[in-house]
């Protein structure tokens, strides 16, 4: 039932190397920007339609010869290959969209269940691309292979409110992206500027949801709002989805789906960055066009995530935020703005946002064990 292989051992005695990077002209590459600001016009749809999520079709997927030798290959290059031949075979993809706080979770994973689990963060196929040299597969299909090979495999998903995931992405470079400017001019701008901006391109940015638009699995019916999460596990493979309202109770639930004493750090977050006073005064003064808030309503999203009276409260909260109609960017409009952003921004930029790496070295484990020790005493992750 599982097409055309059931049943892998995966041995290689060579020592994993790292991936070579492409480098493509004009493009800024970091964790949480690829592939960000393509549009989807059928994610949008969904966002902006009242009708029900409709059931995916599960791929049982086939695997033939040339497949198999690029699966090899990207766990060769995901450092997939050395962790299982230190034995380690339980391994966790945090594979979700941009600014939804994953960063958080894969680096508090990583210190405080290391010992257990191997974690992997990925948006999609131009991260695999551009930071590992992958090509040739999909995130799903080397989930599902390492699944057939034996590891114990978790996805994590994470939801985050659309308005709030839309700012963040969009101030994630704001200067270098939508403005081709430093941080220090921006910061120069009028308010007004950057919100017209902004809402210029709100339809295109920071739409979709990997759990119920990408994910191999059927969904449940709805969200669990007592437990905060949802645990689904299909063809072997644990997905767990999480709520970024919720954060506070990750450590509860974390430790318990995953059987580690999971503490939760904070990271890379927006507000302490160099543009972060722009930020809180952006998300203070920001007025939701009346036409967008329209389309909020309809979010198929907000309905399945959040509660009844959840949802009623973010409403009531934009709805008091609101201003008039604004027309934003038709999608040729876009797809130019788009264009002429990435040919005016900076050249590629590589940047490693972590608290931990996630490195099994002995030294980066010592280390770890350190870090470890002082945050449950009561330190603080010291930030840049």
């Amino acid at each position: 039932m599982f097409g055309l292989i059931t049943n892998l051992t995966e041995v290689d005695n060579n020592e994993t190397t790292n991936a070579n990077l492409e480098n493509p002209t004009n493009f800024i590459v970091a964790p949480d920007n690829l592939n960000t600001y393509n549009v989807d016009t059928n994610t949008k749809n969904i966002m902006n339609e009242s009708v029900s999520f409709k059931k995916k079709e599960i791929i049982n997927f086939g695997f033939d010869v040339s497949k198999l030798k690029l699966l090899k290959i990207a766990n060769d290059k995901l450092k997939i290959t050395q962790t299982m031949l230190n034995k380690r075979r339980k391994i966790i993809f945090v594979y979700c969209h941009p600014k939804v706080g994953s960063t958080a979770l894969v680096s508090s994973i990583r210190l405080f269940a290391s010992d257990k689990y191997f974690v992997i963060h990925v948006h999609n196929e131009i991260m695999l691309r551009v930071l590992y040299g992958i090509d040739g597969v999909t995130v799903n299909e080397i989930i599902y292979y390492n699944s057939i090979i034996g590891n114990d495999i978790y996805v994590i998903d994470i939801f985050r409110n659309p308005i709030e995931r839309k700012i963040s992405l969009f101030f994630e470079d704001i200067a270098s992206f939508h403005f081709n400017n430093t941080n220090q001019n921006i910061l120069k701008y009028k308010l007004s500027r950057i919100f017209e901006r902004f809402n210029n391109i709100y339809s295109y940015i920071a739409n979709g949801d990997n759990f119920l638009d990408v994910y191999n699995l059927h969904c449940p019916e709805e969200f669990n709002y007592q437990s905060k999460y949802l645990f689904v596990e299909s063809n072997g493979i644990k997905y767990i989805k999480l709520r970024l309202q919720d954060s506070s109770e990750w450590e509860q639930i974390l430790s318990k789906l995953l059987n580690s004493n999971i503490k939760i750090i904070k990271d890379y977050e927006t507000d302490k960055k160099e543009i972060g006073e722009l930020y809180n005064n952006f998300k203070k003064e920001y007025r939701l066009p009346l036409n967008y808030y329209h389309e909020l309503e309809k979010c198929n999203y907000l309905k399945y995530f959040l509660s009844k009276k959840e949802r009623e409260e973010y409403l009531n909260y934009w709805h008091n935020k609101t201003c008039d109609n604004f027309v934003g960017y038709t999608q040729s409009e876009y797809a130019l703005y788009e264009d002429i952003s990435n040919k005016n921004s900076s050249n590629i930029v590589i940047r490693s946002h972590y608290v931990d790496g996630g490195c099994i070295c002995k030294e980066c484990a010592s280390n770890r064990l350190l870090l470890v020790k002082s945050l449950l005493e009561g330190g603080r992750v010291k930030s840049g």
